[in-house]
């Protein structure tokens, strides 16, 4: 008996056909959806680094992300821009049950932005309902130029005190000196050493201050000069000014000539001045990282700090350098390039007082090596190296720019490096009040 099959066929296409109608019209659907995403998205970028910006204090200005009026700031800022962009043919916050949700749970100067918007469906509705409530973030920060620092030399230097009567010079005394603070009280303050116009002043000749020491050499101030290194341990104390173990940190550091702890901290302090041009060894730091833990080496290590700083011929005997003389192998006279001038000398050691340096600008002279430009962390005298022995470590606050000024004598076989102060590059959490900004660049940037 021969079968029909004619309305099978009819009813399998129109299955077909509804279903290939359901699949087009909740594509629409779903497209829409995205669409609507995307902007909200869009707002949400723009309301995240609107608020962030607020984290970037103005000179002089004071407050961290964490205090309530910064916050209520950077919450109408991110409201404010979040709402200014169309999400589908309106304003965000124009329609019912639009949202824009600000919190600011996410760390140090962050904020997070989420955007919402009810939409009504089409063809999906026998699906997903009449409406569908669509949301988007973004999280932006303000945020260190660099989270890394690189070509870090291995020597630790306390944040600058003021000295009170009765402590001992050259070490930091509790209870009797203040330690002047990187926070954001700190701008104001350099502004006004600026507006004085006062500098201490110096000389090859003596090699040392040619004026009385100003205030501004106890802050953390462009211009300020402050000893990187004291050469005799009878005017220090352990912890203070210590020489740091950076192997932990370092880079294709594989060279016979850097295979342990004391030998890469000479390598680092000749090196650390021109580590753009050099492809090898390096060491890198995060900045922001409040469990950063930089090892103490032993010992004080004066003779190899002078070593690796001081030309031959300037410090035996220590005295003023002569013309022309090279020493590739100190961070005060070693060329960078073998095509460096013949008068190399007359660039880097302007005999004349104070010739070096260019007080308005604070920056060392024009010609003047770059070499001779190091980078430091920076601790807090009053949270002193955890551990003891072999097993000391500090925290760094900061990390600052130095320009090497000279070496001086202190006596037989001992020298202090003395330096200017060119600009704070980052703020850590190694001290007491952690997660206080100031006193760095940053820039806004979305980090989810």
């Amino acid at each position: 008996m021969k079968m029909r099959n004619r309305g099978q066929i009819l009813v399998l296409f129109v299955i077909s056909l509804v279903v290939l109608i359901g699949l087009a019209a909740l594509g629409v659907d779903v497209g829409y959806m995205y669409t609507v995403r995307h902007e909200l998205q869009r707002c949400a970028d723009a309301g995240a680094l609107a608020g962030a910006s607020r984290f970037i204090n103005a000179p002089g200005e004071i407050g961290t992300w964490a205090d309530a009026a910064v916050q209520a700031v950077a919450r109408a800022r991110a409201t404010d821009y979040a709402s200014k962009d169309n999400v589908i043919r309106s304003q965000l916050l124009t329609q019912p049950g639009d949202s824009v949700i600000v919190t600011f749970d996410q760390g140090p100067d962050k904020i997070k932005v989420q955007t919402e918007r009810t939409v009504p469906l089409f063809f999906a509705r026998m699906f997903l309902g009449p409406t569908k409530r669509i949301t988007a973030y973004a999280v932006a920060e303000a945020a260190a130029v660099s989270e890394n620092t690189t070509c870090i030399a291995p020597l630790a230097v306390p944040m600058p005190w003021t000295e009170g009567v009765g402590g001992a010079p050259y070490r930091y005394d509790d209870g009797i000196d203040t330690v002047n603070p990187i926070d954001n009280t700190l701008d104001a303050i350099c502004q006004g050493f600026d507006d004085s116009g006062t500098y201490t002043t110096w000389s090859y000749q003596t090699h040392d201050n040619t004026s009385a020491r100003t205030a501004r050499d106890t802050y953390l101030c462009p211009g300020a000069l402050m000893k990187l290194k004291i050469g005799s341990p009878a005017q220090t104390q352990p912890g203070w000014f210590r020489p740091l173990d950076l192997s932990d940190y370092s880079l294709d550091c594989d060279d016979p000539e850097n295979n342990s702890a004391p030998k890469l901290f000479t390598w680092l302090l000749k090196h650390s001045g021109d580590c753009s041009n050099t492809t090898g060894c390096r060491v890198v730091l995060n900045k922001n990282n409040p469990t950063q833990e930089l090892d103490v080496l032993t010992g004080d290590r004066v003779g190899p700090t002078v070593s690796a700083i001081a030309p031959h011929y300037y410090k035996d005997p220590l005295g003023e350098a002569y013309p022309n003389a090279i020493d590739w192998d100190s961070l005060m006279d070693g060329r960078v390039l073998e095509g460096d001038p013949a008068d190399y000398w007359d660039d880097n050691y302007d005999p004349n007082n104070n010739a070096d340096w260019v007080f308005s600008t604070n920056s060392p002279r024009a010609g003047v090596t770059s070499r001779r430009i190091i980078r430091l962390p920076i601790y807090d005298p009053r949270v002193p190296p955890v551990g003891q022995g072999t097993n000391m470590y500090i925290n760094p606050v900061a990390f600052a720019g130095f320009w090497v000024q000279d070496v001086s004598p202190i006596n037989a076989g001992q020298a202090t490096i003395t330096g200017r102060l060119i600009e704070i590059t980052g703020v850590g959490q190694g001290g007491p009040a952690p997660g206080q900004g100031g006193a760095t660049v940053k820039i806004l940037r979305l980090v989810e």
